[in-house]
């Protein structure tokens, strides 16, 4: 609480601190004050309709890999590989010579498994570099559907025994999950990112679940009422199910989070690449869906909106006559901020609030309905200055007492929220009409009216009055807004240019006093160019050369006139094994000049030499400032060699004989 002049006191709500104790819905609190929550929706990026698919070409499975490549998998056993955003398909491999009845495909950075349902049940693993063969197992059972974890390790779905069968990147089947229970009808699988698998029943409606780390099995994590087709996780957890019409999203505990309304259709397949690009297989079209971060709604089709109720203004004495509200708020075009207020002799919402903070989703809503039901004034629309209004005739709404609390609503347009940074509440009740003779009092309405009319000039008066009382802060130099900062230090002397960062000028006006005594000495020269280049450059005078031997290097390199010296400003940054160069424009070199300029003695020269990190004899060349000597390392560039005993090589794991096949490099026996 603090107070002015005319005892008149303020409340105020501008920290984050501060806005966490009240109860927010559908609202965002930040250092920065309150806003209308953001959240991800997911919106059509692309999509490739059946004119772009092959003629013929029927689709049994497919598979997301690099760069938002997709790997699709027909009828023939033939892999096309789709560039959604060129609509371009390829035929890259027929595994038709191999496989009888091909049924799923997962890809990793190497390697593309397919599963085969002919009578034995293989499971064949082919080099994506040149799609030669690596391995096959015979499994004995037909792998419905088959996916991969981080770690390259390969699950496989077995529907008839109930079954999902691990294995390692060389085929060796490493663990084996059953799923206990009545007859199941497995027909999906899909690992998380966090190691759990997911399958889904389509005889009993049920997605069932299995952490690798723990080993726990859950029976009944989603149950559903819809034909299941598709399922997807990504790599926050969020599962991703997919209808007959609809694709909808839960979490991991199974709570419906949002529908995917960006699509609507036959659902074939879903995958997941990353967090935010979900591809959609429909029956005869591929789309690709990505986030977009948009506003918080009501409902679908409503404008963004959210509500805030803050806990009690305590004014700590009864009966207390409540003056007005300042909000300093940041409204955009279309938005609008909606202020109602409740005055009571007893604190009855705070404790209500305050299990608000604490309740589940839907119990949040009933206490949001019940708030939004209580007896709040009128709102006010968009106030930046406004009375707390009283209505003696009007016994439901207050007009006294000890508490205030605020009922702050927040309504967006379609990309644009409203920013309340602070609000400030004062008390007691006071006006320009105390200075006025009581006759202007006695009449009630007139009263009334005249207060209200006398504040608009006190709103006036009032904002100057707090503008002239805080006008030190515009002498300080940490507390100056930026655009007064050129006046300040025009104030103290200091010729900058536009070239001065902001925080850069703030320490050169914090520091001007002290570099004014150091002025036309190699100390302040130093601490100068220092203070905005970040470098402290090294300073020669001409009678700290007298010990070279080379007269002619010497005027070369630094002349032969006593009343010029040179300063060396090095762009190199040595480390540990290495060094880094800073790329000076040639904004900074002028500032630096004007900086020389005006910082050296009225009687002397100066010269300007960046440093370049090279070694070139009988230039600017100072071993161990912007030339380093190192023990040679392989690289290949201009000039460069390769030391001894060097080889060039890749490991590529492609395993092909006669053709870059090296026995424990790339190629591995088993």
């Amino acid at each position: 609480m603090s107070s002015r002049a005319d005892r008149m006191q303020f409340l105020t709500l501008n920290k984050k601190a501060a806005w966490d104790e009240g109860l927010p819905f559908r609202m965002c609190i930040s250092e920065e004050g309150i806003k209308i929550t953001e959240a991800e929706k997911y919106v059509t990026d692309l999509a490739v309709g059946k004119e772009a698919f092959p003629a013929g070409v029927e689709v049994r499975d497919y598979a997301a890999g690099w760069c938002n490549m997709i790997y699709l998998l027909d009828q023939e056993g033939t892999v096309w590989i789709c560039d959604p955003g060129q609509k371009r398909f390829e035929r890259i491999c027929c595994t038709g010579a191999y496989i009888q009845n091909p049924l799923s495909i997962a890809i990793t950075a190497d390697t593309v498994y397919i599963g085969d349902g002919g009578a034995e049940g293989r499971i064949f693993a082919f080099a994506l570099v040149n799609w030669q063969l690596r391995w096959c197992i015979t499994t004995g059972f037909p792998s419905v559907d088959l996916a991969v974890d981080e770690e390259g390790k390969l699950f496989a779905l077995d529907a008839g025994e109930r079954r999902v069968l691990i294995f390692n990147t060389g085929g060796s089947l490493i663990e084996k999950i059953v799923f206990d229970g009545p007859d199941r009808d497995l027909i999906a699988l899909t690992v998380s990112r966090g190691g759990i698998i997911y399958c889904f029943d389509r005889q009993s409606n049920k997605l069932l679940s299995v952490d690798l780390g723990s080993g726990e099995k859950n029976y009944s994590l989603l149950a559903f009422n819809r034909e299941f087709t598709g399922l997807a996780v990504d790599t926050r957890d969020s599962i991703f199910i997919g209808s007959n019409s609809s694709i909808f999203k839960y979490d991991v505990t199974g709570k419906l989070t949002s529908e995917i309304t960006a699509y609507s259709g036959t659902v074939k397949g879903l995958a997941v690449v990353g967090r935010d690009k979900l591809f959609v297989l429909g029956a005869v079209e591929l789309n690709i869906l990505t986030t977009r971060t948009v506003l918080a709604r009501p409902e679908e089709g409503l404008l963004p909106k959210g509500v805030y109720f803050s806990k009690a203004f305590d004014s700590t004495a009864p009966g207390t006559r409540w003056h007005k509200f300042l909000l300093d708020a940041e409204i955009p075009e279309n938005t609008q901020i909606k202020v109602s207020y409740l005055i009571d002799e007893q604190n009855s919402l705070d404790d209500y609030i305050t299990e608000g903070l604490a309740a589940e989703e839907e119990e949040l809503e009933k206490i949001v309905t019940h708030l939004n039901g209580l007896n709040w004034s009128p709102p006010l629309i968009n106030p930046g200055d406004a009375l707390v209004l009283y209505d003696e005739s009007n016994a439901e709404i207050s007009s006294k007492g000890r508490y205030l609390w605020l009922r702050i609503e927040l309504t967006g347009n379609e990309t644009e929220s409203p920013v309340l940074r602070s609000i400030r509440v004062y008390l007691p009740r006071s006006s320009y009409l105390r200075y006025l003779p009581a006759v202007y009092q006695e009449d009630d309405s007139s009263r009334y009216f005249l207060e209200r009319f006398l504040s608009l000039f006190e709103t006036f008066f009032s904002k100057l009055e707090e503008q002239t009382y805080h006008v030190t802060g515009l002498f300080d130099q940490a507390a100056v807004p930026g655009e007064f900062l050129n006046r300040l230090a025009a104030w103290l002397g200091i010729v900058v240019d536009e070239n001065w960062p902001e925080e850069k000028l703030r320490q050169l006006i914090k520091k001007a006093m002290d570099l004014y005594r150091k002025r036309g000495t190699c100390a302040g020269i130093e601490e100068m160019i220092e203070l905005y280049t970040g470098i402290k450059p090294y300073i020669i005078e001409h009678f700290e050369l007298d010990c070279m031997q080379d007269e002619k290097l010497k005027e070369l390199l630094y002349g032969n006139d006593p009343d010029v010296f040179t300063v060396l400003l090095n762009s190199v940054k040595a480390h540990r094994e290495c060094f880094t160069v800073h790329d000076f424009t040639d904004n900074e070199l002028v500032t630096v000049q004007r900086i020389l300029s005006s910082e050296k003695p009225a009687h002397t020269d100066v010269r300007l030499v960046v440093l370049q990190p090279w070694i070139y004899l009988d230039l600017y060349t100072y071993l161990g400032v912007n030339t380093c000597l190192s023990e040679p390392s392989p690289c290949l560039d201009t000039g460069a060699y390769m030391p001894r005993d060097t080889v060039l090589t890749d490991y590529e794991a492609a395993g092909q004989m006669e053709r870059r096949s090296r026995l424990g490099l790339d190629t591995i026996l088993t």
